[in-house]
Parts: C-alpha cells; structure tokens; sequence
C-alpha cells in the first residue's frame, strides 16, 4: 500500500465505536466494532485508537497510511473546528475532538454530528434509485436524533441543533435524561430505555 492512502472512518457512539477502514477509491479493508469507554475524554480517545488499531493490524498497515480520518459523533458539534460542543453520551463538553485525533495519529481528522453523517451517506445511497431533493434519516440507539436533507443540503439548523430530537420533553415529571432534562424522547424510545 502506498503512503497515506488510507481512509478511516469513526461511528462514535456512547455504548460502541464501529470502524471501517478504506482504501484510496473506497474500497472497504477491514471494519470492527468494539465497546466505548466515556469516563474521560482520554478514555474515549483510547477507544477511537483501539479502534483505529484493530483495523490496521487487520491488514499490516501502520497509521503512517491514514490519509485522513472521519469521526461521526453523537450531539452538538462544530465541524469547522472539530470541537464537540455537547456530546452527553460521551461525557463530553467543550471538548477538540478531532485535533485530538489529528494528533493522536499525525492526519488530518474531520467530525460532523454521527447522525448527519448517516444522513448524508443515506441520500447519497438513495440517490442511486430514486432521485429525492429532501429526507429525514431518524437514528435509535444509545440516543435519539435525526439527520436531516432539505434541497439536496445537510441542515444543521441556526443554532447546530436540527435533528436533536432526543431532547424533546414527551413526558411532563419523566425520567431524567443524560441531559440533565426530565422526559426527553430519549428516555422512553432510546436503546437503553427499551
């Protein structure tokens, strides 16, 4: 393989991180998926470097390879920055992720919301069959959210905030929620609620 070629792409979630490793055209290489651990941002980070880890050893590739590595994180972001605003699920609050791994692994690494990146990839997919200029992609897992296509672009919202539906209050004097709010969406519909 030659230098810098590969791609690595980060499904962050507050219970698992999925990886799938890349070559140049896309190519899928090799994937795992193994438990997350929040307690610390520095916890998490070892997470995403095991990941990353197991992946390349699959193949006999070092992180010298990486051409570039995306992360999808759960809750509030700033892809321009690759700080993680809010990520309650991952114990994370005003956090630079994506310098972080940049570092970590000497390549550039780019973040953007878990579920609008799921979205993007879907209506690329979608794409394929039937032409669609908008779409809703609704996740269920350790949370709730939704990503959402409007005119054929990603919609993040005036605030960051589009697609956080998880945070909805649904049930008045409910269960507290990661958040910190009481009868969020999430805390009826989501994987550990159900």
């Amino acid at each position: 393989m030659q230098t810098a070629q590969l791609l690595v792409g980060l499904d962050v979630g507050g219970t698992k991180t999925a990886v799938l490793l890349a070559d140049a055209n896309g190519n899928a290489l090799a994937e795992a998926t193994i438990p997350t651990y929040t307690a610390t941002p520095e916890a998490l980070l070892g997470t995403i470097s095991r990941a990353v880890r197991t992946v390349l050893a699959e193949v006999r590739a070092t992180p010298r390879q990486i051409r570039s590595i995306g992360l999808g994180v759960p809750g509030l972001v700033n892809p321009a920055t690759g700080i993680v605003q809010l990520a309650v699920n991952l114990n994370l609050q005003r956090y630079p992720l994506g310098p972080a791994v940049a570092a970590r692994f000497k390549t550039p690494a780019f973040l953007e919301n878990d579920v609008r990146t799921a979205a993007v990839g879907a209506f690329a997919y979608v794409q394929q069959t039937e032409p669609v200029q908008s779409l809703a992609y609704v996740s269920i897992g350790t949370g709730v959210a939704a990503g959402v296509i409007l005119n054929g672009r990603l919609h993040r919202g005036h605030n960051g905030m589009a697609g956080e539906i998880g945070h909805m209050i649904v049930e008045l004097g409910g269960a507290r929620c990661n958040c910190g709010q009481y009868g969020c969406l999430e805390t009826i519909v989501a994987g550990p609620a159900i």
